[in-house]
């Protein structure tokens, strides 16, 4: 009797996980939530604009070699774009952490954000939530902390194209009708769980 149960309980889990999981590029099969493969540091490693590499989109997220800027997303429904030492500069500087410091960096960060479309049309901080399939990530930033009375301007949504632990792809339609490809990988290598267990 406990093996026929097991073996129900593993066949309605893998039920579950077959039809709410799936993505155009996937996972198809995942026992890890959504809203912790979302949640993490983001850093874009490649950008496309309408179907093709675009270098210039991809380089609004970085400032040289030294840093760049990561999409952080909360378990909790808050993202924000931060700069943060890239990865090879932090290492060849013993973990070197960025501080923002505006009489030092705005000129410096000016210009990223001036040139970042996502961060342009999502405003760079604020709430976020899944639509009611989990197909799509709403971005908002909206004072009162409820997107659904954000206005059309204040909000972005993104269609989730793949949610993996270690990749993320969401596209976006921009004001000029042009279509957005972005992908990404973790900033950090902890798992779903070390991250809620962190508070992430």
């Amino acid at each position: 009797m406990k093996k026929f149960n097991l073996v129900l309980t593993v066949l309605f889990l893998t039920s579950i996980a077959l039809t709410s999981c799936k993505y155009e590029e996937g996972p198809g099969i995942s026992l890890t939530s959504k809203r912790d493969r979302l949640a993490n540091e983001w850093s874009v490693v490649n950008y496309k604009i309408n179907n093709e590499d675009n270098a210039a989109a991809l380089n609004s997220f970085k400032s040289g070699d030294t840093l760049e800027m990561i999409l952080s997303i909360t378990r909790s429904g808050y993202f924000s774009i931060n700069p943060q030492y890239t990865k090879s500069y932090s290492k060849a500087n013993d973990g070197k952490i960025f501080t923002y410091r505006k009489d030092e960096h705005f000129y410096l960060l000016a210009p990223i954000y001036e040139n970042n479309i996502f961060a342009k049309n999502c405003a760079g901080n604020g709430k976020w939530s899944f639509t009611e399939r989990h197909d799509k990530v709403v971005f908002g930033n909206n004072g009162n902390g409820d997107l659904s009375k954000a206005s059309d301007s204040e909000v972005l949504t993104c269609e989730i194209i793949q949610l993996k632990n270690k990749e993320l792809k969401i596209s976006f339609t921009a004001k000029d009708g042009k279509k957005h490809l972005m992908t990404m990988e973790p900033r950090n290598s902890e798992t779903p769980a070390q991250r809620v267990k962190n508070g992430y």
